[in-house]
Parts: C-alpha cells; sequence; structure tokens
C-alpha cells in the first residue's frame, strides 16, 4: 500500500506504571473492574455504533449514486453527520489494532497542515482515477485520499452540488467508495476488539505470558493514557491551533469537519467519549475518601468544558463565524482551561492515587 507520513497526532505521553512513593495496595485498587467496564460500557458499543453508521453512509452513498438528485444528496450529507460523531467517540483509542494497518490514519488523515490530502483528492477528481472508485484499489493509496476528511470534502466541499444533478458521476463513485473504505476499517477495529485474543481480551487478562499487558496496572495505564492524549489533541492540535491569539487571527478551517458544520460537535464527541469512559472506570467507589472527591471534580470539569463548547455551538451555524466573534472565541478559549485541569488531576493526583505515575509528555516540550 502506498502511503503518506502519518499526521502528527500520534503523540507519545510517556505514561508508564511505576511505584509512587506510596502507591495503593494492588488489592485495594480492582483496576481490573474498571478496566472491563469501560470496555464492555463505552468502547465495544461505541465501535459498534461506528460500524453502524458507516454502513448506513455506504447504503445512503449507493442510493444517491444510483438516482442522483438534490434528495439523495442531502440524505448522504445528513448519514455523513452520525458516522463523523461515531467516530470523534472512539478517536481517542489510537492504540493496539488502531496501529496496524494505518487504520487509524486511514479513517481520519490529521491534522493536514499543508493541504496535502486535500491536494490528492482533488487530484483524483482532476484526473478521474478510475481506480478510486473501487474500494479494494483505493485501499491500496495514500491513507489521506481514503478517510473521513475525504468523504466530507466529496459530499461538502467545491463542486459538490454537482453529485444531484448528475454532472459529476465519478466524485458520486468515489465517495461511495470512500464510505465502503470507511465501513471496512470500522468493521476491522470492532473485530479487532471483539477477537478471542483481541485487544480487549488482552487488557482484561494481563498476564507474564500476555504479549502486551502483564499487570492491570499496564491495562489502566493505556486507558488512562487514551483519555489524556485525546484532551490534549483536542484542547491543543485542534481548539488552539484553529482559535489562535484573538479573533482575527483565528483560523477556523484548521478544525476538522468544519465543512460539514460539525466541528464542534466533534469537539463535543470527543468530550463525551472521555467522560463516559472515565464514568465507567468508577473511580470513587476504587479510591480513598479524599482521592474520590478529586474524582467528582473530574465530573465537573468536562461538563464545563462541555458546557461552553455549547454555547459557542449555539452562536452560529457556521464554525467560522463563531470563531471571529468575541463571545465564540472566549467560550472556546474558557473551554480549554478544565480540559487542562482534568489532564493535570489524571496526570497526578488520580495517577498517583492507582499506583501509577506519568514520565515525559511529548507536547511539554521540555
Amino acid at each position: 500500500m502506498k502511503t503518506t507520513s502519518a499526521p502528527i497526532l500520534a503523540i507519545v505521553f510517556g505514561l508508564s506504571v511505576g511505584l509512587h512513593p506510596d502507591p495503593a495496595p494492588a488489592d485495594t485498587v480492582p483496576l481490573s473492574g474498571a478496566v472491563s467496564n469501560a470496555i464492555e460500557q463505552v468502547i465495544i458499543p461505541d465501535y459498534e455504533a461506528l460500524v453502524a453508521t458507516s454502513e448506513t453512509a455506504v447504503k445512503a452513498m449507493s442510493a444517491l449514486c444510483e438516482e442522483p438528485d438534490s434528495v439523495g444528496l442531502t440524505r448522504a450529507r445528513e448519514a455523513f453527520a452520525p458516522l463523523a460523531i461515531a467516530f470523534s467517540a472512539v478517536e481517542p483509542y489510537r492504540f493496539g489494532p488502531s496501529r496496524a494497518e494505518n487504520r487509524f490514519e486511514r479513517l481520519f488523515f490529521w491534522p493536514d497542515s499543508r493541504g496535502r490530502g486535500l491536494r490528492q483528492v482533488q487530484g483524483i477528481l482532476a484526473e478521474k482515477d478510475d481506480t478510486a472508485i473501487d474500494r479494494e484499489s483505493l485501499q491500496q493509496k495514500s491513507v489521506a485520499v481514503q478517510g473521513l476528511p475525504a468523504l466530507e470534502f466529496l459530499l461538502f466541499g467545491t463542486d459538490s452540488d454537482a453529485i444531484a444533478r448528475g454532472e459529476d458521476t465519478f466524485r458520486c463513485r468515489y465517495a461511495q467508495a470512500t464510505a465502503e473504505a470507511i465501513s471496512d476499517v470500522s468493521r476491522q477495529l470492532l473485530n479487532a476488539w471483539n477477537a478471542e485474543d483481541g485487544i480487549a481480551a488482552r487488557l482484561r487478562n494481563p498476564a507474564d505470558d500476555n504479549p502486551v499487558y502483564r499487570t492491570s496496572e499496564e491495562a489502566m495505564q493505556e486507558l488512562l493514557k487514551a483519555v489524556r492524549q485525546q484532551l490534549q489533541a483536542t484542547a491543543e492540535l485542534k481548539l488552539e491551533v484553529a482559535l489562535g491569539d484573538a479573533p482575527d487571527r483565528s483560523k477556523p478551517k484548521t478544525l476538522p469537519f468544519w465543512r460539514s458544520g460539525l466541528a464542534l460537535k466533534a469537539v463535543d464527541a470527543n468530550l463525551e467519549a472521555v467522560a463516559r469512559l472515565i464514568d465507567a472506570w468508577n473511580l470513587p467507589a476504587i479510591l480513598d475518601e479524599e482521592t474520590a472527591l478529586i474524582a467528582q471534580q473530574l465530573d465537573y470539569e468536562l461538563k464545563t468544558a462541555q458546557d461552553a463548547v455549547t454555547r459557542a455551538n449555539a452562536i452560529d451555524p457556521d464554525i467560522q463565524a463563531v470563531v471571529k466573534s468575541q463571545e465564540g472565541h472566549s467560550q472556546l478559549a474558557y473551554s480549554r482551561i478544565p480540559m487542562k485541569s482534568v489532564i493535570a488531576l489524571l496526570s497526578e493526583d488520580i495517577a498517583h492515587a492507582l499506583g501509577l505515575t506519568v514520565g515525559f509528555n511529548a507536547l511539554d516540550g521540555d
């Protein structure tokens, strides 16, 4: 498969299991239950939702290409929304099967600060490359031309309305193949989580002969790292870059899913996924009384961040208008404060209470 270099979203967090000066005794911290709850209550259901929404998108695209009209295009665009939100819910899980075969990048080539992916998609449209309208041959191409950002441009980008007029059947078929590729990778990921010897089984059953996780602490580390990584990506790679120093210096088009009007809904889905994962851990039940109060603060901070994003999203359906307004800019800038508070609480108080220590963070720059 021809690949581009992976986007700078593979953030190394250096979160490692170690000895805290006063770690909680292993038998008082039932981490295996927290890990199992997260898998059963959140991760697997969210991957199932991704598969279901991807299949709906494929059906909508197939119907549109068979009988192109404005109604069909509207339905295809409407099917894209739950698909993008479902992906945003599993976006934190960049480990395990997401790393294999560039699956994560195949679904979500982002950030793309140089517009490399867009240029490649536009090149395929200009050349009418027939290998892009077949799922299998499309999947042999660059990861940048077969995922959600590519499908969004095909459905919402420049000249996409020509699909409804039947004037661009190639673009429609390319979009259909892209939806099929997304659905295929989504199914691969779900299968990899559910497999008898898959990532879920390995997380649930740490042991000396487990090739990935020897202890429950290491399994919990993976999930804690995923949460921190997503929060930092959302706060810094998404919002900080888009906001800039002021409304007139903002860059809203750097946010994923801005064309479809889903930029802030996707951010909210990131935060909601993190909140549900933490809730599944049931931290108050496994921590001492003092630390349990800190765990409750996590919930408060996440809700505060979500409320700020919701208020910003209510200002205008156009993300460019939101970010360039003083109110919208202020709300989104403020939302980053509780996100960073959650990162700090997880990295210090919660990690230490669980007998974990946090090492070097590549995004700190020191």
